[in-house]
């Protein structure tokens, strides 16, 4: 066997060597007994040698290395046995320089490789990035004695059995800095291209690298991964201190990720180490791992509980062949095979039609109204209501269009997405147009094959099939709609072979037959095996944008909210589902919004008229079955029930690490109707964006909200606690009772329908929040741990300028506290929460909102005479009226923040600054703030003095003076709120002086990510800003698809928002551009296009005077 020594993590210093050597000298111990009959092949150490990247630190680890590994007394290896690989600890702080600093800051906020490549394969940007690892890259070398090992990538290949084993070593610390790097770390594809251009074919390949894939930017993570999905893959890591062993299976192989733990973390912690032994003929490795407890190494049994000797068990591809290089998967990689397609007729069903006969004419003769016409045969009775006209308007267009050009409409729906009143207006629609029909409703009960629902319409329409057929073929016009209909991709498959009818086959043959008949199929299926994707009509919730109309416009209780972030709210709590926005507006009816919605949150609302038997009972199956994979499944679904916003699998790995959770799993619930899956691709605002391949976009799982509520209604209440316990650990940081939180990093999305990037961390913190709050002895946490998580998750939103789900965030946890019977116990947390959201309010343009907030805390923070706290307070009120153009209330708040604030302090100047900028001598204003500006710079208070800065450039009377005071913000290198009013008044300058040349392509970039920000967070007067410049630009620059994708994204705000107008407006300028020059090149123009002119349609019924045009 091939046995490889796993270690990492040793982080080995001065000041710690009293426990570092004891323990190493014990370690190596248990080494010399395990030799004892093979010895190692391979010493693979996984990062962080040292603590702090420093000389002294790698000359400790360098001394036990030589004495263990390299000397006749210990293991007696040669030099080129023992692998590194660098972690964040062998980071040398002190050794980055500025222009390194600056690099690494613009490389952790880029999103695609190009922009990795562009420093990375320039040498001397390299050379600077590399500059931290000097003392590691120096102890390499007088360790082995050449650079072999070189930095940041390299291979090496051992000969074992004839065969070849080869390692990669990747480097992820090298632009690593300090203790933010988690979701912001990077191998980049230049590292992969390397290691790609050195492989050779091997038995096996293993990959070394210091940190899990989560720790890198999520673009890099997924290409990193796909570049393991080669074959059989052995990933070695560190960096977290847990051994949890991850798999992921492909069609080429499998990909396996072993953490070593961590060799020192302290002399208590739990330290560990495995061994790896590969089988001669390479089917397995087996696994052991060492844990550190009571002073002594012993074999840990836990982490692999399922195994008799505790040992693990890894079996690769049966009869692994050499792995081949990922230039030769390419042609097999990515190819997708097409199905089968074969035409369908009539001859199926027209042998069971009788020829046409003189039954016919009676049938002409009984048919004079509608309701002597197939008088058994169910009508279809829904009313339209006006909440459900008011929204799917794009889904109703197209169903429409379809209705006409090819009879047949296919709705795949949600349950609980109410798609039987999308189909009564639909229905409404076709009638406003003129077109009277006979509408029957066909209840097929799940009818899953084409026998199956001829049965059903046999027993409903009380005649045989072909008696049917030849009814409608001589009846008036007619729409059948069959609802709830089931099919799978081996009966739409058309295999000839098989003398099964399907139920595509039925429902051809009768439109084939009869020309006066149009059909409507409902399925509750997530499956696109019929015709593909484009021809199905995907009916799910109400998305965030479609709440607002539907509210505004319900028939029997109508309402408006006072702010965009409250429709945010309502469909976050309600999934989007109609029922449950109905009982939160019935709640309305009697309480205020935080009552209704803390109401609705409190009740599981399980609507069994909803959910239909047959997922009933495959839940109730799933939970009672003892089999690993249904087991497992359903571990799956209930966790998936605690995090409402989907998850994706890597992160739900992480969560339950002792039962791992596989695609697998996933494919089961997914079967099951159980499971969504979603591709969650960041938003794009670009011309000419790249398309990504299917493989390479993350993959949210989510559960239908319906589902879930069922799942969660039986649920014991042991379970959902010990869920939310593990996922807040993943969540938040194992410290977080403690109040030490560590959020993980995500990227802003802004794709339509979108999910804030906070989104499963509040829903688990609601959770925790209203346990902890129900009982004082939660086994979760005490009711004062669940606060304290409270405020630091919303301080950390604020301290992220995440403005939007800081305010929201804020909002829902008021909501809870301030509902509960003795809400007098938490006065204080309280106010915390209400200054959080009065600050956020603010940023976000909610400047009503903010003064209400700020107003009630204000006597709180009199009473404690804490003079920073008030002036603070003070100046956030100031800056609000300030907003709403309150001279009087801004001017006098702010000379009370100048009567408290020290001199000098940043709410003293902001203050100061407030009263100089309604100085009305203008040039006496800008003297007065130019002065406050250098003061505030010279003192740090770089927040005031941009605020300043953007003032001035605002008064400014030439292009180059606004540009000169735009740069000193921009300069200050810091993507905050400042930063991206300066991007956009920038480019805006720019373009009003025809300069568009001296726009650069960082401006762009800066622009497109401003546009990110204000769209996620909602920043309502940034975002109209942002969209409006974007817009001059994209015309400028004739880039009609950006016009087109920027105002996708935008409509969406703007739908939330009730922005009727600016909506309309730029609706007609897509309709009006021409398209024929895009091609193919984004594939879906031509529904875009329409999607416009129905939102023209709709908008014009909703403006309060006709438009122009």
């Amino acid at each position: 066997m091939f046995r490889i020594l796993h270690v990492s993590d040793l982080h080995a210093r001065q000041s710690s060597r009293w426990s570092t050597d004891n323990l190493l000298s014990k370690v190596t111990e248990v080494l010399l007994r395990e030799s004892d009959d093979d010895n190692f092949d391979v010493v693979a150490f996984t990062g962080d040698i040292a603590f702090s990247g420093k000389r002294d630190e790698y000359e400790i680890a360098e001394e036990w290395l030589n004495r263990a590994f390299l000397s006749a007394q210990g293991l007696n290896l040669s030099k080129n046995q023992l692998l590194f690989v660098p972690g964040n600890h062998d980071v040398d702080r002190n050794a980055i320089t500025p222009a390194a600093a600056a690099i690494e800051r613009e490389l952790r906020r880029s999103e695609t490789q190009e922009e990795i490549a562009r420093h990375f394969c320039n040498e001397q940007s390299k050379s600077l990035l590399l500059g931290r690892h000097t003392e590691y890259a120096a102890f390499i070398t007088r360790l082995r004695g050449h650079s072999e090992l070189t930095l940041p990538s390299w291979t090496q290949t051992f000969e074992h059995q004839g065969q070849s084993i080869q390692f990669d070593g990747l480097c992820t610390s090298w632009v690593s800095s300090g203790d933010d790097d988690h979701g912001s770390l990077l191998v980049g594809q230049p590292q992969l291209t390397d290691r790609l251009n050195a492989r050779t074919p091997a038995m096996m390949h293993i990959v070394m690298m210091h940190h899990p894939l989560a720790w890198l930017r999520e673009f890099d993570a997924r290409n990193t991964e796909q570049a393991f999905r080669s074959g059989n893959v052995l990933l070695l890591r560190g960096h977290l201190h847990r051994p949890d062993q991850l798999c992921v299976s492909t069609r080429n192989g499998v990909f396996h990720e072993l953490p070593a733990g961590s060799l020192h973390e302290s002399h208590d912690s739990p330290n560990s180490f495995s061994i790896i032994d590969v089988s001669d003929d390479y089917s397995i490795a087996r696994v052991k791992t060492y844990l550190w407890r009571d002073r002594q190494w012993i074999h840990d049994r836990n982490v692999y509980p399922e195994s008799a000797d505790g040992v693990g068990v890894i079996e690769f591809a049966a009869g692994s062949t050499p792995i081949r290089s990922e230039r030769q998967l390419d042609s097999t990689l990515f190819s997708v095979s097409e199905p089968n397609s074969h035409p369908v007729g009539t001859e199926l069903l027209q042998e069971q039609i009788a020829p046409e006969s003189n039954s016919s004419n009676e049938i002409h003769e009984d048919r004079g109204t509608e309701d002597t016409y197939l008088p058994g045969f169910p009508r279809f009775r829904i009313k339209a209501h006006r909440q459900f006209e008011v929204v799917r308007e794009n889904a109703r267009e197209a169903a429409l269009l379809q209705l006409e050009q090819n009879r047949l409409v296919r709705l795949q729906a949600q349950w609980g997405s109410a798609p039987l009143a999308f189909v009564a207006t639909l229905l409404k629609s076709r009638r406003a147009g003129g077109e009277n029909t006979v509408v029957l409703h066909g209840r097929c009960a799940g009818a899953s094959t084409g026998l199956e629902l001829q049965s059903v319409l046999e027993s409903q329409a009380q005649l045989s099939a072909a008696e049917l057929g030849n009814t409608l073929r001589h009846g008036p016009s007619v729409i059948l709609l069959l609802d709830d209909i089931r099919w799978d991709s081996v009966e739409s498959s058309q295999d000839t072979r098989s003398n099964q009818v399907s139920i595509r086959d039925t429902v051809a043959a009768f439109l084939d037959y009869c020309p006066n008949l149009q059909i409507i199929l409902v399925s509750y299926q997530r499956n696109d095996d019929w015709g593909g994707a484009d021809q199905v009509i995907m009916l799910d919730a109400l998305d965030a944008a479609d709440t607002r109309p539907y509210m505004n416009a319900h028939e029997t209780h109508s309402i408006q909210l006072d702010e965009i972030v409250d429709y945010d709210r309502v469909h976050r709590v309600t999934g989007g589902l109609p029922s449950h926005i109905d009982n939160v507006l019935q709640a309305l009816t009697y309480t205020n919004l935080n009552g209704a919605l803390a109401e609705f949150s409190e009740v599981t609302h399980d609507t069994p008229n909803e959910l239909p038997g047959l997922l009933v009972d495959s839940i109730t199956k799933l939970a009672e079955e003892s089999d690993d994979l249904s087991c497992r499944a359903y571990s799956m679904l209930t966790l998936l029930c605690v995090l409402e916003y989907g998850e994706a699998l890597l992160t739900i790995k992480r969560i339950v690490p002792q039962s791992p959770l596989w695609p697998k799993h996933a494919h089961h619930l997914q079967e099951l109707g159980l499971l969504d899956v979603i591709d969650a691709t960041p938003m794009a605002t670009a011309a000419n964006t790249p398309a990504h391949r299917v493989s390479d976009t993350e993959k949210l799982l989510k559960v239908p909200r319906i589902v879930r509520d069922h799942v969660i209604g039986k649920m014991p209440e042991e379970d959902r606690v010990n869920l939310l316990r593990d996922a807040a650990s993943v969540y938040f940081g194992s410290d977080w009772r403690t109040g030490k939180i560590r959020v993980r990093i995500q990227r802003a999305t802004g794709s339509r329908g979108c999910r804030p990037r906070s989104g499963n961390e509040l829903a688990v913190l609601e959770q925790i929040l209203k346990y902890a709050l129900r009982s004082n002895t939660s086994d979760l946490c005490s009711p004062e741990e669940a606060i304290r998580l409270s405020l630091k998750y919303v301080d950390h939103l604020q301290g992220k300028g995440l403005y939007g789900e800081c305010y929201a965030s804020s909002r829902d946890l008021l909501a809870i506290v301030e509902n509960l019977a003795d809400a007098s116990l938490y006065v204080a947390e309280l106010a915390e929460i209400k200054l959080n959201a009065g600050r956020c309010a603010r940023m976000v343009g909610e400047h009503a909102a903010a003064i209400d907030y700020l107003t009630s805390v204000l006597p709180s923070a009199r009473s404690l005479d804490d003079k920073s706290r008030v002036a603070d307070i003070l100046l956030e009120l100031a800056l609000s009226h300030e907003s709403l153009g309150n001279e009087h209330d801004a001017i006098q708040l702010a000379e009370e923040v100048i009567a408290d604030a020290p001199n000098n302090s940043h709410e003293y100047l902001q203050a100061k600054a407030i009263i100089a900028g309604y100085e009305r001598d203008v040039a006496a204003r800008k003297e007065k703030l130019g002065r406050l500006e250098n003061r505030a710079r010279t003192r740090g208070h770089y927040t005031v003095a941009n605020n300043i800065a953007l003032e001035l450039a605002a008064a400014s009377d030439t292009t180059d003076e606004t540009l000169k005071h735009l740069s000193r913000v921009r300069s200050h290198n810091d993507k905050e709120y400042n930063y991206i009013r300066a991007t956009i008044r920038r480019v805006e300058t720019l373009l009003d002086s025809n300069r568009v040349t001296d726009i650069t392509d960082i401006d762009e970039r800066d622009l497109r990510y401003s546009y990110i920000v204000a769209y996620s967070q909602r920043i309502r007067g940034i975002f109209n800003w942002c969209h409006r410049v974007m817009w001059r630009y994209f015309e400028t620059k004739d880039q009609q698809q950006a016009l087109l994708e920027l105002f996708e994204h935008s409509s969406f705000i703007w739908r939330l928002s009730g922005d009727t107008e600016r909506e309309h407006d730029y609706a007609k300028r897509c309709a009006a551009i021409d398209t024929g020059g895009l091609g193919t090149a984004w594939m879906t123009v031509s529904s875009f296009i329409r999607y416009c002119h129905v939102r023209i349609k709709a908008l014009s019924q909703k403006l309060p005077f006709p438009p122009n045009g």
